[in-house]
C-alpha cells in the first residue's frame, strides 16, 4: 500500500477541480472511510441546535469574514501559479516531480482554506452563545428585580401596619440595590460580546442586536448520532488533510518515492532499524503525531462535554428547588409567618443558582461546538471551487 504523503493521486478518480481525494494507511491514520449522512451532518454541526438565528449568522459569516475572503484569494492565487507551471490533469507517474509537487501544494492550501472555514463557524457559533448567555442572565437580573420591588411594597405595608420590624424594609431595600448595582457591569459585558460577534459576521453591532433581539435563550442541542469516535480523523478534518498534502509536496520534491515509505514504514512497524533519509522519517513522525495530538482533542472534548452536561441538569434540578423556596418564603413573610431574612436568603441562593446555571448552559453548548470541531465538522469536501484551476482527470497511479 503506498502511502498517500508521496502518492498523492495514488487512489484518486475522476473529479471536479477541488475534490481531492485522500488515501490513508492503517500505520498513519486507521481506516478509511468515505463521507456519508454523518460526515454531512457534521459539515454543518450548527443546524443540530435548531436556532435559526445561529444559523443565519454563521452563513452571513462564511460569506462576508476576510479570513475567508483571504484563503480564498490564496487558493485563486495558488492555483494560478500551478497552472502557469504546466496545468492540473492529475497526477500520474510520467509528469515531472514539479507538478506532482505543486499539485499537492495546491491542495494542501484547499484544506487550509477548508481550516478557517472551521474554525469561523466555530468562533461565531462561540460568540454568539456568548451573547445569548449574557443575555440570559440578564433577563435573570431583572426578573430578580420585579421580584424585589414586590418585596419592598410588602415589607414597607408591613412595617406601616406594626406587623414587622423597621430593618425589614431596609433589607429590602438594601437587596434591591445590590441586584440594580450589577446591571451595568453586566449590560456592559453585553455590549462587549456583541462587539465580538459583529466583527465576525461582518455588522455592526447595534445591527447585530436589532436582529438578534434584546433577549434570548442559549441554544441547547444533543450530540449528532452517528458522529462519535476519532477513527478517521484524518479524513474528517482539515487541518490533517492540509498537512498531510503539504507533506506529500515536500517529499516528491525531495525526490522520495512511495517505494521507499512503504519500506520506512514497515521497518517502523517491525522495530528495524533499518535508516531512512530524514525527510521521509521526519515528515512520517510529524504526521503520526498530528493525527495522536488530533485523538486527544476529541477525547478531552467528549470529556469536556459529558462533565458540562451533568453539571447542567445538576444545576438545573438546585434551580426548580430554588424557586420553590423563594415561593414558600414569600408565601409565609406575606401571610405573617416567618420573617425578611428567610426570604433575603432564598433570594440570593435563586440568583446564585440561576447565574451557575446559565454559565454551565453555555459551557455545555460550547463544549458540543468544540467537540463537533475537533471531529472535524465546519467544512465541505464537495464545495466547489473558488479560484480558477484547469479541469482533468486523475487515474489510479
Amino acid at each position: 500500500m503506498a502511502f498517500t504523503l508521496v502518492c498523492g493521486g495514488c487512489t484518486t478518480q475522476t473529479q471536479g477541480s477541488r475534490d481531492f481525494s485522500v488515501s490513508l494507511v492503517p500505520d498513519i491514520a486507521g481506516p478509511s472511510a468515505p463521507a456519508g449522512a454523518d460526515q454531512q451532518a457534521l459539515a454543518q454541526w450548527w443546524r443540530s441546535f435548531n436556532d435559526p438565528m445561529l444559523d443565519g449568522l454563521i452563513e452571513q459569516g462564511l460569506a462576508s469574514n476576510p479570513a475567508v475572503a483571504d484563503a480564498q484569494a490564496q487558493y485563486a492565487r495558488a492555483a494560478k501559479n500551478a497552472g502557469s507551471a504546466g496545468g492540473l490533469t492529475g497526477i500520474f507517474k510520467n509528469k515531472e516531480r514539479g507538478v506532482e509537487s505543486a499539485s499537492a501544494s495546491l491542495a494542501a492550501v484547499h484544506y487550509r482554506e477548508a481550516e478557517v472555514r472551521a474554525r469561523l463557524a466555530q468562533d461565531i457559533a462561540l460568540g454568539y452563545i456568548a451573547v445569548r448567555e449574557q443575555q440570559q442572565i440578564l433577563a435573570s437580573v431583572k426578573g430578580r428585580l420585579n421580584s424585589q420591588d414586590d418585596n419592598r411594597e410588602v415589607a414597607a405595608y408591613r412595617r406601616k401596619a406594626g406587623l414587622a420590624p423597621a430593618y425589614d424594609a431596609e433589607m429590602a431595600q438594601v437587596q434591591r440595590a445590590q441586584t440594580w448595582a450589577t446591571l451595568g457591569q453586566m449590560e456592559a459585558e453585553l455590549q462587549d460580546r456583541l462587539v465580538k460577534l459583529a466583527q465576525l459576521v461582518g455588522m455592526t453591532p447595534d445591527d447585530l442586536l436589532e436582529r438578534i433581539g434584546l433577549e434570548g435563550s442559549i441554544p441547547i442541542a444533543e450530540v449528532l448520532s452517528g458522529v462519535e469516535g476519532a477513527d478517521d480523523l484524518p479524513l474528517r478534518r482539515p487541518d490533517l488533510r492540509e498537512m498531510e498534502r503539504q507533506l506529500a509536496a515536500e517529499l516528491i520534491a525531495a525526490g522520495i518515492s512511495s517505494d521507499q515509505v512503504d519500506m520506512a514504514l514497515a521497518a517502523q512497524k517491525s522495530g528495524s532499524g533499518e535508516t531512512f533519509p530524514a525527510e521521509l522519517t521526519s515528515a512520517i513522525t510529524r504526521y503520526q503525531r498530528a493525527v495522536q495530538d488530533a485523538a486527544r482533542e476529541v477525547a478531552r472534548s467528549a470529556q469536556t462535554l459529558q462533565s458540562a452536561k451533568v453539571q447542567a441538569e445538576t444545576l438545573g434540578d438546585a434551580f426548580q428547588s430554588a424557586q420553590a423556596a423563594l415561593k414558600d418564603a414569600k408565601l409565609a413573610y406575606n401571610t405573617g409567618y416567618g420573617d425578611f431574612t428567610q426570604i433575603y436568603a432564598a433570594e440570593g441562593a435563586l440568583a446564585s443558582i440561576e447565574q451557575s446555571l446559565a454559565l454551565s448552559q453555555a459551557d455545555r453548548a460550547s463544549a458540543l461546538v468544540d467537540y463537533y470541531t475537533a471531529l472535524g465538522g465546519g467544512w465541505d469536501g464537495s464545495v466547489p471551487a473558488t479560484g480558477a484551476v484547469a479541469r482533468g482527470e486523475a487515474r489510479n497511479d
